[in-house]
């Protein structure tokens, strides 16, 4: 009976560890168990927009999505940022290694 917990609680923890590489940018928009990033989700109100009144009601969502894709976008671009800096650190020690150094 354990082996099955313990191996649930590592895969949780694996998954918690894959979410946390993300940069902090990005903390509200990794998904459990996976650690996947998720884009924010689209109004569903937008598909009943028939009336004046439809669209009053739809525009406190809309204004908190784009708030939310501007929070996602910052958070793709240090996303970005932080796999430009990971390739640069590996292609240094790759180089020095090259070359006969150690760095």
């Amino acid at each position: 009976m354990r082996i099955p917990a313990i191996a649930a609680l590592l895969a949780l923890v694996s998954a918690a560890s894959q979410a946390g590489e993300y940069p902090s940018a990005c903390r509200g928009f990794t998904s459990f168990p996976q650690g996947d990033l998720v884009q924010p989700a689209r109004p569903p109100c937008l598909d009943y927009l028939v009336d004046r009144v439809s669209i009053e009601i739809c525009q406190p969502l809309m204004d908190l999505y784009q708030i939310e894709v501007r929070a996602y976008v910052d958070c793709l671009k240090s996303e970005n940022s932080a796999i430009i800096d990971r390739f640069n650190d590996a292609a240094k020690k790759f180089n020095c290694a090259q070359n006969g150094r150690l760095c």
